[in-house]
This record gives C-alpha cells, sequence and structure tokens, in this order.
C-alpha cells in the first residue's frame, strides 16, 4: 500500500514522526494535563442504551493545555549552566525564582513545568502579550540563568511544493529558490511510504521565516505554487493517544493493534480483533479510518489555515453534531 507525500497513512508498521506540522512544534513538548474529555465509545454505549436519544459528539481524544496554548504566545525557558539539572526537581526554588523575576505577572494557572523536557512554558494571554518583548530578554530566574524563546511554530511557517524530482538535491533547490519578501530557512524532501518502506518523494517541505508562508516561490526558472503543510496528527508510539511523543508520555502501554498492556510486537490478536485505543473501533491505532485521528487532521488543516485551535475544535465539533443529527433522522 502506499502512502502520499502529504502523510496519509497505508501501512500498519509504525513509523518516525518526522513530518511536523507548524501547529503542533510545540507540542514535543507536551505537559501531560488533559481535559476530561469522554471517549467515542462510552458515547456509543449511551446511545445504545437511550433509544432515541441523539448521543453527544466528542473529538475522540483528550485536549492536552499544550494545545490550547497554540491560541496563545508562549515563551520557553530554559537552564544552562552548571545548575542547570536542578532547575524543575527544585519546585520551591523555582517558584521563588519565578516570584523574583519578570515573570511574576505570569497567572499560576498560565506556568506549566515539563520536568522531562527540564524547562518551564509562560503562556502570555491578552492581559499579558504586551510584555513579550521584555520577557524574551530575561537571563536569570532564582539561582539559575536561562535561555528565553519562543516555539519555533510562532516564528515559522511551512509549505509544500509539489513536482521536483527526486534526484534534484535539496540544497540546490534553496539556492536556486527565489521567495520575492519571504525569507527561506529550510528545504526537505517529503517522505512516502511503499509496502511498509520509507522513500523520498517528489513533494518538498519549505520552511519559511515569520507565521506566514508566500502564496509562490520559484526555483530557477519555474514557478511552484506553495500549499500549507498538513502532516498526521502527531501519536504517541507508548499509550497511543495523540497529542504527544512517546518520550514525553507518563502512561501506561498500550498496544497498536489491540490496545492491551503490551508492544505491538508481542500481540497475539487475530485479524477482526483489533482494537484502537483512542475511538475504541475495530481498527488499529493508527489507522487513517479512525474517528479520533480524522478530527485531530481536520483541527490541524484549519490551524494550518490560521485559524485558532477553539476556532478550529467548535467548527470540527459543529460538523460531527450535523452528522449525527442527521444519522439519527435517518433511521427513523
Amino acid at each position: 500500500m502506499h502512502t502520499s507525500a502529504d502523510g496519509a497513512e497505508g501501512s500498519e508498521k509504525e513509523k518516525p514522526c518526522d513530518n511536523v506540522c507548524p501547529s503542533r512544534v510545540n507540542r514535543n513538548l507536551s505537559f501531560d494535563r488533559a481535559d476530561a474529555s469522554t471517549s467515542a465509545q462510552s458515547n456509543s454505549l449511551r446511545e445504545k442504551g437511550e433509544k432515541g436519544r441523539v448521543p453527544k459528539p466528542n473529538l475522540g481524544f483528550n485536549i492536552t493545555k499544550t494545545m490550547r496554548s497554540e491560541d496563545s504566545k508562549v515563551i520557553l525557558v530554559r537552564p544552562i549552566g552548571m545548575e542547570a539539572h536542578t532547575f524543575t526537581s527544585d519546585p520551591v526554588a523555582l517558584a521563588q525564582g519565578i516570584g523574583e523575576s519578570s515573570f511574576k505577572v505570569i497567572q499560576k494557572t498560565h506556568i506549566r513545568v515539563n520536568k522531562r523536557g527540564n524547562l518551564v512554558a509562560f503562556e502570555l494571554e491578552e492581559a499579558t502579550i504586551g510584555k513579550l518583548t521584555s520577557l524574551l530578554p530575561v537571563k536569570r530566574l532564582g539561582k539559575w540563568t536561562v535561555n528565553c524563546s519562543q516555539p519555533v511554530s510562532q516564528m515559522q511557517s511551512w509549505g509544500v511544493i509539489k513536482g521536483i524530482h527526486q534526484s534534484v538535491n535539496v540544497e540546490h533547490i534553496k539556492a536556486s529558490a527565489d521567495c520575492g519578501s519571504s525569507e527561506l530557512l529550510s528545504v526537505a524532501r517529503l517522505p512516502w511510504y511503499s509496502g511498509g518502506k520509507k522513500e523520498e518523494s517528489s513533494a518538498v517541505k519549505l520552511g519559511f521565516a515569520g507565521t506566514q508562508c508566500p502564496s509562490h516561490i520559484y526555483v530557477g526558472f519555474t514557478r511552484y505554487a506553495v500549499f500549507p503543510f498538513n502532516a498526521p496528527p502527531c501519536r504517541c508510539y507508548c499509550c497511543q493517544r495523540l497529542g504527544h511523543v512517546a518520550v514525553n508520555c507518563n502512561s501506561p502501554l498500550r498496544c497498536l493493534v489491540c490496545s492491551s498492556p503490551h508492544t505491538k510486537d508481542e500481540c497475539t490478536a487475530e485479524p477482526g480483533q483489533e482494537k484502537c485505543a483512542n475511538c475504541h473501533q475495530t481498527h488499529i491505532a493508527s489507522s487513517k479510518e479512525c474517528p479520533a485521528i480524522r478530527n485531530a487532521a481536520a483541527i490541524q488543516k484549519l490551524q494550518c489555515s490560521g485559524v485558532g485551535f477553539e476556532a478550529a475544535k467548535h467548527k470540527v465539533m459543529k460538523t460531527q453534531t450535523e452528522l449525527v443529527t442527521k444519522a439519527q433522522l435517518m433511521k427513523k
């Protein structure tokens, strides 16, 4: 089976999530605090038990605070120097340092400590967004020397051009590119998968400075339209949930195939016995037919077009509500 360069999956073999959507780059710094979001299975069971009642639709996955933070500006604070290893393991000194620094204006609910990444993320809401330029130069937080920066997703944008032969070197593409007033930062080939084997495609991923991609660029004398880069939703290879990666996961192990607490290689489930760890339907957790993955992909596509996370979520939820209502009416 084949997978297109846009990232659709066609093989059950797990693949590295090497295409990172701009709207989710900083999700790799997952802070694992999720809102209480019910599963699709519980709604399905409720529907069976309450005949005639329209079930409440949901996305099929938890909304993490990291996802919500994409509607706001974020400053990432990382320690450097000899004492760096104690940054997130000394909560008393960290709290004291924040209270004595310029970051004291940030509300407690907008401060997230990432122990695995050994960093602290500060979300700037409407009331504090004006502090961005004064907070980025901060070099000291309590007893630690720190470096403050913004997530890549807030400083760069990504697009895709198609139809450049695989034999053309990406460095030559970058050197020959004319992007007008836009600054081209990076060029990389997008992969596709044939029979589970990763190969290079004719699609090229471009990284631009700023949050807006140009509508087109020239490579040599040839004009190429720049399309939004839409990668598949990020899925954890440990718990199979969406929105974070395994290195930042604290949840129990769950099988890609049957959602039981073992690895995919240890799974003995027969064909037809698959169980998705997210929506609980009869398919593997990475299936492109999964409602949870489809909803997450729909949200990311809207975000890549400039729609905020909350607005994108509500639009997808509205679509789900309309589909469920229509299905109920057709049964009558």
